[in-house]
């Protein structure tokens, strides 16, 4: 009943930010891969990717454990499956765990302000690399790294 409530629910919510998928399109075009480390269950992530548009646009899905936060340990999977050094991956997360976590897998951490919730104060806190107000900034930011 959840999941079926969630996807109704959805309904407000139909596209990613704004600018969001020319930055995927650019993540693509350089041939580098772009995957998805969430707290959220993965029927909830499958359903809102759907409901934006953004199905197979990532991979892989590492989504979220009843059991607690389990980021770190999904982007130390993503890595290795990727067959990369974990410095040589950046994150891009909105929440202050994000910033934890991804230092915690020793994976390069960038802040996403640009949400009605974030909590920039507490972002900058946490010691990421960049912190972006907007998708513009980052894909900016993006396109000048090597």
């Amino acid at each position: 009943r959840y999941l079926e409530r969630y996807r109704i629910d959805h309904a407000s919510c139909r596209e990613p930010f704004p600018g969001i998928t020319g930055l995927l399109d650019d993540i693509a075009t350089r041939g580098l891969p772009a995957a998805i480390v969430t707290g959220k269950g993965m029927e909830t992530l499958v359903i809102s990717l759907e409901a934006i548009g953004l199905s197979g646009r990532f991979h892989p899905l590492q989504a979220g454990s009843p059991g607690g936060l389990v980021k770190a340990d999904a982007m130390r999977r993503v890595v290795a499956e990727w067959g990369i050094d974990p410095a040589a991956a950046l994150s891009v997360g909105d929440h202050v765990a994000d910033v934890t976590e991804a230092r915690s897998a020793g994976v390069r951490s960038v802040t996403a302000a640009w949400a009605g919730h974030a909590d920039t104060e507490a972002l900058l806190a946490a010691g990421p690399e960049e912190l972006f107000s907007s998708v513009a900034a980052l894909r900016s930011w993006l396109a000048n790294q090597p």
